[in-house]
């Protein structure tokens, strides 16, 4: 199971990596409980959308994730970290619902309201 905490920044200081830290630490703490083991923690995708290009790189999604700095191989922690480029552009599903964040008139949108209510499945009270 993995849980995910999406965040819409508009800012610059809204994309510190220590904001990002605290997100996924607080996604921890609401997700273990009293007597559970720390394997028992679900992978956690903590995913900022920003409005700026915060690495300057050009990419669609940076992913940041924990290394061992002395063998260079992951640290498999489950904690995930992705920052979505805002200003990023281009064909691809990102690419369009980023076009999407910056409309101001639905006919401009590539992915219409109506269109997503459909592909969402009915939730019931209890879901919520």
């Amino acid at each position: 199971m993995e849980k995910n905490d999406l965040e819409v920044q508009r800012q610059d200081k809204g994309a510190d990596p220590h904001r990002a830290r605290y997100h996924s630490s607080v996604m921890d703490i609401e997700n273990l409980h009293s007597g559970q083991e720390f394997k028992e923690l679900p992978d956690t995708y903590t995913i900022f959308i920003i409005e700026k290009d915060f690495f300057d790189q050009c990419e669609a999604v940076y992913l940041i994730e924990r290394i061992n700095l002395r063998t260079g191989k992951s640290f498999e922690d489950g904690q995930h970290i992705l920052y979505v480029n805002g200003e990023y552009r281009g064909d691809s599903a990102i690419g369009k619902l980023m076009h999407d964040f910056n409309c101001t008139q639905v006919s401009d949108m590539n992915c219409k309201p109506n269109t997503v209510s459909k592909s969402v499945p009915e939730r019931s009270e209890r879901d919520v």
